[in-house]
């Protein structure tokens, strides 16, 4: 394991650093370069930290794609693509181990609703098959899709702010240990309802044999803003209500001390979950965002049919609709 400071000046030697280290090592970028980051295959016997030697001036990566790497971490850049294919995400993970990034900038191309007819933005971060993943303190905005995570276990989405989003802000399929807290979204550009129903923070089992648990939400901000309508924290479970066992109902579930300012109907819903407790949020209608185009009979706190031990309690809300016992 090593503690050496390596300076480097272009994406060549960044690549040697990273070829090089074996744990320990810290790699500055200095600012007048652009830089990619791609690395099989890897493991590092502790953390090894990318950064920017200047935080006033950020160095600027068109991409992160990381695929069976252990032990890395991305500090204080800019991430922005430039000519990355459009089905690639700007930060890509898989099948990796104890990944983070962190303290950084990500900034797509997306700049208006999307009604079919307009430039679609690119895509920000997507985790697959990862044991280990924290995402915290990072800006991101103008993108299609924000965070989306599948197949993954340990992973922390946490402080960060997150705007100006065309799809969904954070999207979470067959994940387990999973904590999303004190993350501030907001000021959506928002989809048309026949493109994309938009969601803030969504979970759905759509497309797995495994379902999501031992899930926290807390502490966040969901604020439609000046932005488009979307729906806030949503937990779907397409797999039960086609004909799936009660295996795949969401599992040991937390969601408390969340904020939510929107003006469609699914405020927190939750759909098919089994050990739910629901406490202490706060949902309110925002009157100066334009409705959802479907359904405007209020802002609900609401446990679909199907779930078991449910808790809900202390919440503040238009309307709390409890279905479930």
């Amino acid at each position: 394991m090593s503690n050496e400071t390596i300076v480097v000046s272009s994406s060549q030697e960044l690549a040697t650093a990273l070829r090089e280290a074996s744990g320990g090592e810290t790699i500055l970028l200095k600012g007048d370069a652009r830089y990619s980051v791609s690395l099989a295959d890897k493991t590092f016997a502790s953390t090894v930290t990318i950064r920017s030697l200047d935080s006033q001036d950020q160095a600027v990566l068109s991409s992160v794609k990381l695929d069976g790497v252990a032990n890395l971490r991305v500090d204080d850049v800019t991430i922005h693509s430039t000519s990355r294919l459009p089905w690639r995400s700007d930060v890509f993970v898989e099948d990796s181990r104890n990944i983070v990034v962190s303290n950084s900038t990500l900034t797509g191309d997306a700049a208006s609703f999307n009604n079919g007819h307009v430039k679609l933005g690119d895509n920000a971060v997507r985790i697959k098959g990862t044991d280990g993943f924290t995402f915290t303190n990072n800006e991101v905005s103008h993108y299609n899709f924000g965070i989306q995570v599948t197949g993954s276990d340990r992973v922390s989405i946490q402080n960060n702010d997150l705007h100006h989003m065309q799809a969904d802000g954070m999207q979470f399929s067959d994940v387990d240990d999973v904590v999303v807290d004190g993350n501030h979204l907001h000021d959506f550009l928002g989809s048309a309802w026949s493109i994309n129903h938009n969601d803030m923070i969504q979970f759905f089992t759509s497309g797995t044999t495994s379902p999501s648990q031992n899930v926290v939400v807390r502490n966040n901000v969901l604020d439609s803003g000046q932005g488009h309508w979307t729906q806030a924290i949503f937990f779907g479970n397409e797999a039960v209500n086609a004909g799936a066992s009660n295996a795949m109902r969401y599992k040991n579930v937390l969601i408390e001390n969340n904020t939510v300012y929107n003006n469609t109907f699914h405020g927190i819903t939750v759909d098919k979950a089994e050990g739910l407790t629901i406490r202490n949020n706060t949902v309110l209608r925002n009157t100066e965002t334009a409705m959802g185009e479907v359904r405007n009979d209020g802002i609900y706190i609401m446990v679909k049919p199907g779930s078991a031990n449910v808790s809900v309690s202390g919440n503040v809300a238009e309307r709390i609709l409890v279905e479930s016992p």
